[in-house]
């Protein structure tokens, strides 16, 4: 397929009475990375000239929605070691809070790894007295994910988790992936400090029994085929220079890029 045969497909559907949904930063994080939404479901996007499906959305509308979310979460776990002396009331106050948000969030926009990790969280929480409330916490964690930037993120690291090493410390283990994800982002990238934060907190409240039997348990209890990158993951990853997935430089997955799309007769719109 070449750019005049997507343009033509395009301008058929407007003069049909159709719409045609622009997303900017689609493919990546850099210039002219938008594309033109060809279909839609509760399976993700796929946009004109590309075959790849998108999980999840990179729609300003519903990642804003989300923004306030993800900053109270951050505030919590900076004072999460005191907050755990009151575990029950803190969980129900987070629950009353974000329950009618979380009510508004379409399917569509839960992203593979998402429903996986609400999952395991529904599994984990469902002795507990107050597991409708744990369960609310569970999803407001997960709603960071609801941006793609920061799923591939957690997706890249998360492939290549060992588990014979979570086994024998899981301590270690998730430090030595919030340590290589700190490692993969680029100098001067807010996300920097995020990482540094998680790994300040991790290395202290992994001391805690309770804190690490659940660490250790939820990820034992993923499905790795549902969290790693798959094919149509990668894709959108490697127009993104703000972070090197899989230790690959910008470079080199420009070249990938350029690869799938050859084999593939994939158009770049450059929009």
């Amino acid at each position: 397929m070449t750019k005049d045969e997507v343009d033509k497909n395009i301008r058929e559907r407007l003069r049909a009475g159709g719409s045609v949904k622009f997303v900017e930063g689609a493919f990546g994080d850099m210039p002219a990375c938008g594309g033109y939404v060809e279909d839609e479901g509760d399976w993700g996007m796929r946009f004109y000239g590309c075959s790849k499906i998108l999980r999840g959305t990179t729609e300003p509308r519903v990642i804003d929605s989300v923004a306030l979310t993800k900053r109270a979460i951050l505030s919590f776990l900076h004072f999460f070691p005191f907050l755990m002396l009151f575990p029950k009331r803190l969980t129900h106050w987070i629950a009353e809070v974000y329950r009618a948000d979380l009510a508004t969030k379409e399917p569509k926009e839960f992203s593979r790894p998402f429903r996986e990790l609400i999952r395991v969280g529904s599994l984990l929480v469902s002795g507990l007295k107050n597991r409708d409330d744990a369960l609310c916490v569970v999803k407001c964690a997960a709603m960071c994910l609801m941006d793609v930037a920061y799923r591939l993120r957690v997706q890249d690291v998360l492939g290549v988790l060992c588990e014979d090493a979570l086994w024998d410390n899981p301590r270690r283990e998730v430090l030595r992936l919030l340590k290589l994800g700190r490692k993969r982002e680029h100098d001067n990238n807010r996300m920097q400090k995020k990482w540094d934060f998680m790994y300040r907190l991790a290395s202290i409240v992994l001391w805690f029994p309770s804190v690490k039997r659940f660490a250790k348990r939820s990820l034992q209890e993923l499905d790795r085929d549902e969290v790693r990158i798959d094919a149509d993951d990668w894709y959108f990853c490697l127009k993104r220079e703000s972070y090197d997935f899989r230790g690959m430089s910008l470079g080199e997955r420009l070249v990938e890029k350029e690869r799938i799309d050859k084999e593939n007769e994939f158009v770049a719109l450059n929009l």
